[in-house]
């Protein structure tokens, strides 16, 4: 199934990217009783800001996603639909 909802199968896999890199960027700057991320102790001292950086690239990531990425899909889909109908109308 194809459709603009379904996405692939029911999967947007641009969503799932942009939520792992989110997931990464928070691990990266994590500093709790059960990992302290060297990243983190040597920038910040210890300073835990993993929510916000976290919440900041999963949306970033997400944003170009949407406005780079799935816009030029949609953009190709459209004109081969548009030349489908052209061709179909000619003949």
């Amino acid at each position: 199934m194809s459709r603009p909802y379904w996405y692939n199968n029911g999967v947007q896999w641009g969503g799932i990217v942009s939520w792992l890199l989110g997931c990464l960027a928070a691990f990266t700057f994590t500093d709790s009783s059960l990992w302290e991320s060297p990243v983190d102790k040597a920038l910040l001292g210890g300073g835990d800001i993993s929510v916000f950086m976290g919440l900041g690239v999963g949306a970033l990531s997400y944003w170009v996603y949407i406005n780079f990425i799935q816009r030029t899909s949609l953009n190709e889909s459209a004109d081969q639909a548009v030349e489908q109908v052209t061709m179909e109308g000619e003949g």
